[in-house]
């Protein structure tokens, strides 16, 4: 035997002899043995050895009912602690406690006759994987604050998808059970996938929901720059990334080396050589890690496309804040329409339209619903100003305070529906005098917020309305709250849409049919709020965000990242601001200090026209002067059309002032 074998080429063959003739334990015997001859280190060698191949790894030890339930104690006790001190700890400890028993012990029950009869009947098998993927999808929809119509079916694709497709690569290339349905194989490891896939795809659809709702601002400014939908909320998608897939990670970082997995442990545990089951848990992670990227990524995508429609708007009208868990019956009646039904809910698409009807071009997406039920509303009305419209429900005025030098007063806003003194199309005459043409713009909100459907009623804000702004020439809006101010400047910045009207630049107008693409339009309208900046960065930072956006680099004569900084610099300086505040990061800079700074990038950046919507709310009086002068032969000196909201009239005055 090699055991006696070792023990006589290390001077102990008497020993050995003995124990061969006897049959004694070869341990025993051999460390007798070395320790007599005073061998220790051979001592040490001899039992290692033995022990190493004669190792058999003892049964399971089996766990009662009354001493798994005694186990349980430690759970209820910070339950109650938690019920006493009030820390709202104690209903989810002893619900995931509880469930947690009456789960596993009917998956027990269930498993052992699927694991007999799904050996040979293929179709259990899987029917009982599609049960554990529709759950799981239904447990990760129920997870995130916000939600979108059609979820839970998303969800169940992407999972179903992504177990699938490992799955065939793990069963049918790597571990090639027989059969490969196997449902030893199979189940177990299907169940890793999803259990560890729900967290990811939980905290990364949260995550950007999330983001794109609450964080409506920041993405707004990238789009009000000239992003896509993609380039404004790149940001928050990487966040949303990292959110789902870093417990994947860290735990591929530092498994075996902090903690054994539970998968290991359990073949540990069931007898399986260590060295296999280090082998299957290996496996086991690089599966889950591709499942939950794959599933992560996919998901992220479908994200964005509800976030975001064809015109690169941002829709979070979309996107609704969950106020219930959904029924089980409800997710499984979903699941199955989107299984057997051919033609799945278009909710990531056109709000309202129907499947292959042809819209109107004169209309937006949200147009054909509001249509009948904006009707009870009263038009704008039309003022005898010379230079104004006023509606009768909002009292919203826009008027002419300063003409350009190419222009003559008068007939830029008309107040009967027409341009008197430029009655031509968009695309005829002296079309490039023109920095901006409104023909017929309507808008409407939901009456309650709450109500987003296409069934609301609505308030029509503003209606027919028509505005020419000749190039150097500024404008203003005036009304009280609510009349739809920002509104009308977002319509023209592209940033919400209208029901009605038509929308040009120079002597191009915008094609408003759905699918348009709005990039290269917001290009060209700048629009800036009242609202300070606070995004991660410097403004040094953001300008070349700015620089690299698709729309901007489609243009030959956009303005490099040094030039927007050199004229922004000199802008700031103007306004009594040193260039370094555009090194200093955007949380680090005060209100009316965040303001200026967003304005010099906003000038810098060459726009066509530029909306200032309270742009200098948050400064003095003295550094208002200032930007309001800097403003004035800014848009004299480059052309460029302005279009501010005020309540300040003095402010109107002065802008009035030749």
């Amino acid at each position: 035997m090699p055991t006696f074998r070792f023990l006589r080429s290390h001077g102990v063959t008497a020993a050995a002899d003995a124990a061969d003739a006897t049959g004694a334990d070869a341990a025993t015997t051999a460390a007798a043995a070395a320790a007599a001859a005073g061998h220790s280190s051979t001592s040490s060698a001899a039992v290692a050895v033995i022990s190493s191949r004669n190792y058999e790894p003892e049964q399971l030890i089996s766990v009662p009912l009354p001493l798994l339930i005694l186990s349980t104690t430690p759970l209820f006790l910070i339950a109650y602690i938690s019920w006493r001190h009030k820390l709202e700890l104690a209903s989810p400890v002893v619900v995931s406690t509880i469930r947690t028993f009456i789960q596993l012990s009917i998956l027990g029950f269930i498993l052992d006759p699927i694991f007999a009869w799904g050996i040979d009947c293929w179709f259990i098998v899987i029917a009982y994987v599609l049960f554990m993927v529709t759950l799981a999808s239904r447990e990760a929809a129920n997870r995130t604050k916000y939600v979108f119509k059609g979820m839970g079916p998303t969800i169940l694709g992407a999972l179903l998808i992504n177990v699938t497709v490992v799955g065939l690569w793990a069963f049918g290339l790597i571990i090639k059970p027989t059969p490969i349905f196997n449902p030893q194989y199979v189940i177990p490891i299907v169940g890793m996938l999803l259990g560890n896939s729900i967290n990811g795809v939980a905290l990364s659809l949260n995550s950007i929901l999330t983001s794109l709702v609450e964080s409506q601002r920041e993405v707004e400014l990238y789009l009000s720059f000239g992003a896509t939908g993609f380039e404004a909320c790149v940001s928050q998608v990487r966040k949303a990334i990292k959110a789902g897939t870093t417990p994947v990670i860290n735990g591929m970082a530092v498994i075996g080396l902090i903690s054994i997995p539970g998968m290991m442990t359990g073949q540990i545990l069931g007898g399986a050589p260590v060295i296999d089951a280090a082998r299957y848990q290996m496996l086991i992670m690089y599966l889950i890690a591709t499942c939950v990227f794959g599933s992560t990524l996919m998901l992220l995508y479908v994200a964005v496309k509800v976030g975001f429609d064809r015109s690169h708007m941002l829709r979070t009208d979309r996107i609704q804040k969950r106020t219930k868990n959904a029924a089980l019956f409800d997710c499984l009646s979903e699941t199955g329409r989107m299984l057997f039904c051919c033609c799945c809910d278009q909710a990531a698409e056109n709000d309202g339209s129907a499947l292959g009807r042809k819209k109107p071009t004169a209309l937006s997406e949200v147009g054909r619903e509001t249509e009948a039920l904006t009707r009870q509303h009263k038009p704008m009305s039309r003022s005898s100003s010379n230079h104004s419209y006023r509606s009768t429900e909002n009292s919203l005025e826009i008027f002419t305070i300063h003409h350009s030098h190419s222009a003559e007063p008068g007939g830029k806003i008309d107040h009967h529906g027409h341009d008197h003194q430029h009655s031509h199309s968009f695309a005829e005459g002296d079309g490039n005098s023109h920095a901006l043409k409104l023909k017929g713009i309507k808008r409407s909100v939901p009456i309650d917020e709450r109500n987003q459907g296409a069934d609301a009623p609505r308030r029509v804000l503003f209606s027919d309305l028509n505005l020419t702004l000749a190039n150097g020439e500024i404008a203003a809006v005036r009304g009280p709250s609510g009349s739809g101010k920002s509104q009308l400047l977002r319509v023209i910045a592209g940033l919400s849409p209208s029901e009605e009207g038509e929308l040009g630049l120079g002597s191009t107008a915008i094609d408003r049919r759905p699918g348009t693409d709005w990039t290269q339009w917001r290009r060209e309208v700048r629009y800036v709020t009242q609202f300070k900046v606070d995004i991660p960065g410097t403004p040094h930072d953001f300008a070349k965000e700015v620089a690299s956006f698709k729309s901007h680099r489609s243009l030959r004569d956009a303005p490099t990242v040094e030039e927007m900084l050199i004229t922004a610099g000199d802008f700031l300086e103007e306004w009594e601001l040193s260039r370094t505040s555009l090194d200093k990061e955007w949380t680090f800079l005060s209100g009316g200090e965040s303001q200026r700074v967003i304005l010099a990038l906003a000038m810098a950046s060459r726009p066509s026209v530029i909306l200032l919507d309270e742009s200098t709310s948050a400064l003095d009086m003295e550094t208002k002067l200032q930007v309001e002068r800097s403003v004035k032969d800014f848009a004299w000196k480059s052309d460029v059309g302005v279009l501010l909201v005020t309540h300040d009239n003095d402010q109107l005055d002065r802008f009035g002032e030749h």
